[in-house]
């Protein structure tokens, strides 16, 4: 036996038959089809409407680059290695380094960065102070 059932599924119609079987399990007959939209007598339901799409983000400014203090002959500059916060500044100016001596720790993603002496000398100029914030490549000091 074949029963017909009309389905509405997102406000489209659809033509069901269902067969029964001699188990007394229904199973979908082949063919089904989309109906021609029925007359709704319910209020329709309103949909909401599609977001807009964002506004592309504006080009971040490109900084000014900071003023880098001259290098006498034979100086050699130090600058961070990564963005962060000057977390210490262990040198200042007219101090005599070795190599290897931390002259500065720079905190970058809750890490403790230490930045060491490339060469023994003297700090000619320090560029930072604690507390600032230093991106890659800014002078930190000059060692002559």
């Amino acid at each position: 036996m074949i029963k017909k059932y009309k389905v509405t599924i997102d406000d489209v119609v659809y033509k069901v038959s269902v067969e029964s079987m001699r188990d007394g399990s229904e199973k979908a007959a082949p063919g089904v089809l989309p109906a021609a939209p029925a007359a709704r007598t319910s209020a329709p339901v309103s949909k909401p409407a599609p977001k807009p799409e964002a506004a592309p983000a504006p080009a971040p400014k490109k900084e000014e680059p900071k003023p880098v203090a001259p290098v006498s002959a034979g100086g050699k500059t130090i600058t961070a290695p990564l963005p962060g916060n000057m977390w210490k500044v262990k040198t200042s100016d007219g101090q005599a380094v070795k190599r290897g001596d931390v002259l500065f720790i720079i905190e970058a993603m809750k890490m403790e960065n230490e930045i060491f002496a490339p060469c023994d000398g003297t700090v000619s100029s320090v560029s930072v102070v604690e507390g600032s914030a230093v991106n890659t490549g800014d002078l930190l000091c000059v060692i002559s």
